[in-house]
C-alpha cells in the first residue's frame, strides 16, 4: 500500500468511524444500524484505500445463511469482503478487539462473534451460541487460519471451523 493510499485510508475511516459511531449510539436498533451501513462503509474503507475488487459468482450466491471460509492475508481483508459479499456480515473475531477504542464498541453492537482464543471451552461456547442466533441472511466468516501471518502466506488452518461447519449445518462459501 502506497502512503498516498495509507492517507487516504486513514482521512476516510477515522471521522467516518466517528460519526457513525455517535450516530449509532443514538440508534434504537444498533444491531440492524450497524448492519445496513457497515457494508457501505467497508466498500469506502476500500475505494480509499485504492483497493480494487474484482468477483465472479455473487450470482450464484443465494440468500443464505452461509459459513464464509476466506483466507486472512492482510488488514484489508474484512472491510473487502464486507463491502462485496451479501448479506449481513457477522465474523468469528478474536475477543481482544473489542478493546480496542471505538473499533470495538462498533464490533460488540454489530453482532460480531467474539471468542477467546486462549480458552477452548469458551470458544466453543461463543461458536454455539453465535449458531443460536443465526438468522436468515447472515454471513457467517470464519478465517479458517484464526489470523494473519506476518509474512501475509496462509498459516496452519485451526480446528474451529471444522466445529463450527460440522454443527452448524450452514452450507460453506469458499472464498479467494
Amino acid at each position: 500500500m502506497s502512503l498516498r493510499h495509507f492517507l487516504g485510508f486513514c482521512a476516510y475511516v477515522w471521522p467516518d468511524f466517528l460519526r457513525k459511531y455517535v450516530m449509532a449510539r443514538k440508534a434504537k436498533h444498533s444491531e440492524e444500524f450497524y448492519r445496513e451501513w457497515m457494508p457501505r462503509w467497508a466498500q469506502g474503507v476500500c475505494r480509499a484505500a485504492g483497493v480494487e475488487i474484482h468477483t465472479t459468482g455473487l450470482d450464484r450466491i443465494g440468500p443464505g445463511p452461509y459459513l464464509v471460509a476466506p483466507n486472512h492475508q492482510g488488514y484489508l481483508d474484512v472491510p473487502a469482503l464486507m463491502g462485496t459479499l451479501p448479506g449481513r456480515p457477522r465474523f468469528v473475531m478474536k475477543r481482544e478487539l473489542l478493546k480496542w477504542p471505538f473499533f470495538g464498541r462498533m464490533l460488540y453492537h454489530s453482532g460480531m462473534i467474539a471468542i477467546n482464543r486462549a480458552d477452548r471451552h469458551q470458544a466453543i461456547a461463543a461458536i454455539e451460541d453465535a449458531l443460536r442466533k443465526t438468522k436468515p441472511g447472515d454471513m457467517v466468516y470464519m478465517f479458517p487460519e484464526g489470523t494473519r501471518t506476518r509474512d501475509g502466506r496462509l498459516g496452519r488452518v485451526k480446528r474451529g471451523i471444522f466445529y463450527f461447519a460440522a454443527h452448524s449445518g450452514l452450507p460453506i462459501l469458499p472464498v479467494a
